[in-house]
């Protein structure tokens, strides 16, 4: 340590230590307050009007989804409305095609042509071609009952044999289908019926070829063999109207009857199987006059005549 700070008294060392430096103004200790920062008129101005600003957005946006969510509700509301009314209007629709279906099924009913048909054997009446083809002239009269013209009239038949002692064919059916199911339009032949005409009188050959007779005839023995043979009928009458594309047919189906086959002892002749020939069977090669001929309806096929 120095002299000079030796030879100091004590609080001596330094004659500023405890001393406060004078207020540069008044001498005083000068006192240090915190600046406080003043509000900005302007700034505070920009901030309320940004403020307000987007309070109005918002509003604003408020309302466009409001309006949005209506508008939607009502879209909605509309489809639902369109959706019934399409339904409404199909069923409608559906309603107005039932009706007029019904109308139109009426009104065919009942202004539409109908035929009715006769088939007897017409003169010469059966006969064997070289013995072996069966013909049938038939006599198909038809008249129309109806209240409309029928056009296009056209007639169909055929004669086919079957086993004779009986009065039915099992495959009448079957042969009338063939025939009738789908009617082939004649190029000649065909003919108009009003309802106030008298009814057409067609006269047809049939016949029955060689083979099919001979695929169905039955032998009696004896000194003098002899075969026998049935024969059916069937056809139609096909006819449409004059208001329409409809397709008409009136379908007949008929046995073919002769007198009963006899023995020289005035008993019914008798078929290797042991039944007697009746009214159902032909002697091949051997023709029947008209007179002697008949037609009883044939029960396995479709027969709509009078």
């Amino acid at each position: 340590m120095s002299k000079k700070h030796k030879d100091r008294a004590p609080g001596e060392n330094s004659p500023y230590h405890d001393k406060r430096p004078p207020d540069e103004a008044g001498g005083e200790a000068s006192v240090v307050n915190p600046a406080k920062a003043q509000p900005n008129p302007y700034t505070q101005d920009r901030n309320s009007r940004e403020q307000e600003y987007w309070n109005k957005q918002i509003q604003q946006a408020k309302g466009l989804n409001l309006i949005s969510g209506m508008a939607t509700g009502i879209a909605f509301l509309a489809l639902i409305g369109l959706v019934c009314n399409a339904v409404l209007i199909h069923q409608q629709i559906g309603q107005m095609q039932q009706a007029n279906a019904i109308s139109a099924g009426t009104f065919a009913a009942t202004e539409r042509p109908w035929l009715s048909v006769q088939v007897t054997p017409a003169p010469p009446g059966l006969s064997f071609v070289n013995r072996e083809q069966a013909v049938l002239p038939i006599k198909v009269s038809v008249k129309n009952v109806g209240r409309s013209i029928a056009k296009d009239v056209q007639v169909d038949a055929k004669l086919f044999p079957s086993p004779p002692g009986l009065p039915v064919a099992t495959d009448a059916a079957v042969n009338q289908g063939r025939l009738c199911d789908h009617p082939q339009p004649a190029t000649i032949g065909w003919f108009s019926l009003f309802p106030t005409d008298p009814p057409a009188e067609p006269t047809l050959d049939i016949s029955a070829i060689p083979a099919a007779i001979a695929s169905q005839a039955v032998a009696v023995p004896g000194a003098k063999p002899r075969r026998f043979v049935g024969l059916y009928v069937v056809g139609c009458v096909t006819y449409r109207p004059s208001f329409g594309p409809e397709i008409y047919q009136t379908r007949f189906a008929y046995h073919v009857e002769g007198p009963p086959i006899m023995t020289t002892g005035h008993r019914p002749l008798m078929l290797p199987n042991g039944m007697p020939l009746m009214m159902g069977g032909f002697e091949i090669g051997i023709g029947l006059p008209q007179k002697k001929l008949g037609l009883m309806r044939e029960l396995f096929a479709s027969n709509d005549s009078y």
